[in-house]
């Protein structure tokens, strides 16, 4: 059974999360029920790439829902240059549910705007 953690960070607060695909639930972790990988967040360059995004998570899933005609959103997080992941230029990757199948939309970081051939960004 896929389970999923998650770092949420808004308006300064931190809130760790855990869900299981088929329980639907999802459970707010708490100081001593949190995985280890999760203690060290602050220093992984995804989430520093996010605090300092002209564009927001949110907007960017809004983008990519409206380029595909209201296709609702399943997913979405930072992705990098494939090619040279050292590279300045950032994207979200959101992937959509559009008619039962998955469509991936990259979402320039900076700008805003939809990339056209998101095959140059790694998956997630």
């Amino acid at each position: 059974m896929p389970v999923y953690h998650a770092v949420v960070v808004k308006g300064g607060q931190v809130q760790f999360f855990h869900a299981e695909e088929n329980s639907k639930q999802v459970v707010e972790l708490n100081a001593s029920n949190k995985p280890v990988y999760m203690l060290n967040w602050r220093e992984k360059s995804d989430v520093q790439w996010a605090q300092h995004a002209k564009v927001s998570l949110s907007a960017a899933i809004q983008t990519a829902e409206q380029s595909q005609d209201g296709a609702p959103a399943m997913a979405a997080g930072i992705a990098r240059s494939a090619s040279n992941p050292e590279s300045e230029v950032q994207a979200y990757n959101v992937l959509l549910n559009r008619a039962g199948r998955v469509k991936r939309v990259a979402v320039d970081i900076a700008t805003g705007a939809v990339i056209a051939d998101p095959s140059a960004l790694s998956q997630f």
